[in-house]
């Protein structure tokens, strides 16, 4: 009697571990499966100031180098219809010159000023210096900071978000798709690289205190952020909702309520690091190697800082003397022999 009672035991826990081994496997598989066939809401966005040849060359480098962008991804270009570069902008050459799926969005960026007539005069009183930024650059940086995460645009329309700059280019091919690589990882933000940047982190009371806080506060899963660390934005990757977590929110708001962004010239990408110590954290943030160019700055694929040593100061006059071919070239500096490669896109 006990022998049989034990051969069913021994059967019913052989059925159990079958049905662990194989169930996980089936499952794995499902999830697998339901991540291919679920679309991801990603768009590439760009904000400028109207350079059409600018524009077109950082285009030209998406489709070049990020095929998988074209029909999947669209690029939403903000513009500033009041910016000194708008004279000459024509969208429907732009697009006929790109296969990308393009949507542009005017944005007055002025309009974001909560006190426009303290802050100009406050901005407009400071003393001259090497490190000061115009009130463009100032907008920018707000715009970077909180206004894209929460236009109607991409927040009701979009899970993710990648930054690239109008005077950025792509350098070599991209195998992954970027956006099924943050949602697949569960990642908060993606980045190229980090710089130390003292002048736009603004005085010791604002962003270099909650840095200094974080680092001696931080046991587990730190991210290397310190005193006047920032992110090299130019490119990013993000998940929109991370924006609007309670904890980013109340910090954006202290420094949204008196301009504190414009006053004191705060970089996007020292508040982007202040952001995430507050609320991500290693394992949802990731650095990511890829070679890519911002204005005559180049990185290579394992460069941790840019490679300024190329003989092409003269970028956007390059880009001048070629506008004639920008419609179906893309040109771009090589990142190793640091030459000018001039790329046709058309038959």
């Amino acid at each position: 009697m006990k022998r049989k009672i034990w051969k069913h035991v021994l059967f019913v826990l052989m059925l159990i571990s079958i049905y662990y081994l194989i169930f996980p496997i089936k499952f794995n598989k499902i999830l697998e499966q339901t991540h291919e066939n679920r679309s991801i809401r990603g768009a590439i966005v760009t904000l400028t100031r109207g350079d059409s040849l600018r524009l077109l060359n950082m285009l030209h480098s998406i489709e070049y180098f990020y095929p998988k962008a074209i029909g999947k991804y669209p690029v939403i270009i903000f513009y500033d219809p009041h910016g000194v570069d708008m004279r000459n902008f024509n969208q429907d050459h732009i697009k006929s010159c790109v296969k990308l799926k393009l949507i542009f969005q005017s944005i007055v960026l002025f309009n974001l000023i909560q006190n426009p007539s303290e802050t100009i005069n406050k901005i407009n009183a400071e003393p001259k210096s090497y490190n000061q930024r115009t009130i463009g650059y100032r907008l920018m940086c707000l715009f970077w900071s909180h206004t894209v995460f929460h236009h109607e645009i991409i927040y009701k329309t979009y899970d993710y978000i990648m930054r690239l700059d109008d005077d950025s280019y792509l350098l070599e091919t991209i195998t992954d798709d970027l956006f099924e690589y943050i949602d697949r990882n569960h990642l908060d933000y993606v980045y190229r690289a980090m710089s130390w940047d003292i002048p736009l982190s603004g005085p010791e009371f604002l962003l270099p205190r909650y840095l200094e806080i974080y680092q001696n506060t931080c046991r587990t899963l730190c991210l290397p952020f310190h005193s006047h660390m920032s992110i090299y934005n130019n490119f990013f990757l993000t998940r929109v909702a991370f924006w609007h977590k309670k904890s980013i929110e109340t910090f954006l708001d202290e420094l949204l309520s008196n301009d504190t962004i414009l006053i004191y010239s705060l970089g996007d990408g020292n508040i982007h690091a202040v952001a995430l110590t507050i609320a991500s954290d290693t394992e949802h943030t990731a650095l990511l190697d890829f070679a890519y160019a911002h204005n005559i700055h180049l990185y290579g694929k394992r460069n941790r800082n840019f490679n300024l040593q190329h003989n092409y100061q003269n970028w956007f006059e390059i880009l001048r003397e070629n506008s004639e071919k920008l419609c179906t070239q893309l040109i771009i500096v090589e990142p190793y022999q640091k030459q000018l490669k001039y790329i046709s896109l058309r038959s």
